[in-house]
């Protein structure tokens, strides 16, 4: 049986949290920001005052931009030809779009 390696908590001085990391919505199959320009972050739990992330603060707008770019894309895209297990994989990799993977 293998030991599970004990945990290593990150620290400040991690180059990887020199910068947050930023997401972005995928509507319309472009990857998008807020289109009120509006973030949320999120700190690290181990280092108060550390921000590792910062993510789109959708809103209604941008609710109603994804809903309006889905219904096309669903009816005339490749989506709805794809089987289940396609379906799956496309969601669960990296960037989760119906885009080829670079």
């Amino acid at each position: 049986m293998t030991p599970i390696a004990p945990f290593i908590e990150p620290r400040a001085s991690d180059p990887r949290f020199a910068t947050p990391r930023r997401y972005q919505m995928v509507i319309g199959g472009k990857r998008v920001g807020a289109q009120s320009g509006e973030v949320l972050t999120r700190e690290s739990p181990a280092d108060e005052g550390v921000i590792f992330a910062e993510i789109p603060k959708g809103g209604r707008a941008d609710s109603e931009a994804a809903i309006l770019a889905a219904r096309p894309a669903f009816d005339h895209g490749p989506w709805p030809r794809r089987s289940g297990g396609q379906r799956s994989r496309l969601i669960a990799r990296p960037g989760g779009t119906d885009r080829p993977a670079p």
